[in-house]
């Protein structure tokens, strides 16, 4: 099984079992656009909604289906990490305007990071 490491995600939401979390990326695209990944992490860490955390643990995908309420029905890959390794990263979020603002109170001369497509 593949291993991966995703630093500086935003934690969206956590499960009500406890087992487990949600949680975001976003990358500029060099056209002005943004690319979110969305994961799901299987952990007993604790973590709090707003938690910015770096994941090390297993990659596995899972090809997932479900009728809207308009009836159409939405493929989609859902991203999972299993046997996680969570540790709280050192950086702020730089989602959204107000995170890009923060970047750049704390780094002046930082670049955000840019997907290459």
């Amino acid at each position: 099984m593949a291993k991966v490491t995703i630093e500086n995600a935003e934690v969206t939401s956590v499960m009500t079992s406890g087992k487990g979390f949600r949680m975001q990326t976003v990358f500029n695209k060099r056209d002005g656009g943004q690319i979110t990944e969305k994961w799901v992490v299987w952990s007993d860490n604790k973590v709090n909604v707003g938690d910015v955390v770096t994941v090390t643990g297993k990659f596995s995908k899972k090809d997932e289906t479900f009728t809207n309420d308009a009836g159409e029905e939405i493929k989609y890959t859902a991203l999972h990490v299993n046997d996680p390794e969570v540790t709280a990263s050192a950086q702020p979020s730089i989602q959204g305007t107000k995170g890009e603002a923060v970047l750049r109170e704390q780094w002046p001369s930082a670049t955000l990071d840019e997907a290459p497509f």
